[in-house]
This record gives C-alpha cells, structure tokens and sequence, in this order.
C-alpha cells in the first residue's frame, strides 16, 4: 500500500485537540477554566489538487477542501433560512481573504463536508491560506481567523495565471 503524506497540518495545538473532541470548549485550568477555543472553528482535512499528481502545479484551477466542523455550533448552509447563520469557505492570497462561496449543506459538530474551491490565478509569490466565515443574511460576513487560526495550504508562486509550486515551502 504506497503511503501518501498528509495535504494539511495543523501548526496550533488546539486545532489538533479540537479535532479529536470536537463540540467542546477547550479550558485554561491555570486561569480560573477559561474558555480559549471559539464556538466557531473548523479544520481542513485534506485539499485535493485537480491534478494527475495531485499537486498544484501548472494553471491554477479547483481544488477539492474536506472540512471538519470541530466547534460546537452547527455550520448552516446556503439552503437554511433567512435569520441562520450561513458558513463560507474563502480563500486568502497573502493575507487578503475572499469569499468563495457558501457550504453545500448543513454540517453538525464532529461533521465532515467536501466543498469544491475555485481559485482564480494570481500574480507574484504568496501564502495560500483558507479562513471559513459566518453570515446572516442581512450582516457582514464574520471570518473564523483571528479567534481560529487560518490553515495554511503552502507558499506558491503565481506568474501570468499559472502556479508553480516552491516544494521546500509548502506544508
């Protein structure tokens, strides 16, 4: 069976413990059990390149996210109604975020959901990032970073609409 290396990391402690026991607030004993995990937090399983190889390399393109609701509120989806706080996934290009859409369906704390991304090319060396947002209909979107980290995809470099990917900076 070959052995395939993980397509993610999670660089912050807590996003390893909330995954492992999602649906709960991870608490400071040394300070009076306060809480330090947001009720709002995911984590990127696995990205999938759509490549042969599975990597990014040529145009940039889609990309399959397998996400992991370890907070401790449902992420509602595009189909929930008018007042339901909406879940996104976006992107970040050297520290700016865009939203790319909204989840494809509801997912529960310790649920799993596969979102297709669709990254349009870019221009010059950059971090790739994802963030996941919440949004009522009628409010501003709200980003899950800073209270939960963003995921860090790897360090590309992006030339006339084309990737290349810099092998010993990515993750």
């Amino acid at each position: 069976m070959p052995h395939f290396a993980w397509s993610v990391s999670w660089p912050e402690r807590f996003q390893l413990l909330a995954h492992y026991y999602p649906g709960v607030h991870v608490r400071d004993a040394a300070n009076a059990n306060a809480i330090v995990t947001p009720a709002w937090r995911g984590n990127v399983l696995r990205v999938g390149w759509a490549r042969p190889r599975g990597d990014p390399s040529g145009i940039c393109g889609q990309l399959e996210v397998w996400l992991h609701n370890s907070g401790i509120t449902t992420w509602y989806d595009a189909q929930d109604g008018y007042y339901a706080q909406q879940v996104g996934l976006g992107y970040c290009w050297n520290g700016v975020c865009t939203a790319a859409g909204l989840l494809p369906q509801a997912v529960a704390p310790g649920g799993d959901v596969r979102v297709a991304l669709w990254l349009p090319p870019g221009s010059g060396a950059g971090q790739l990032e994802l963030d996941l947002y919440w949004q009522a209909e009628s409010d501003p979107r709200v980003w899950f970073s800073p209270a939960w980290p963003r995921q860090l995809i790897g360090v590309f470099s992006a030339v006339a609409g084309h990737c290349a990917r810099l092998p010993l900076l990515t993750r």
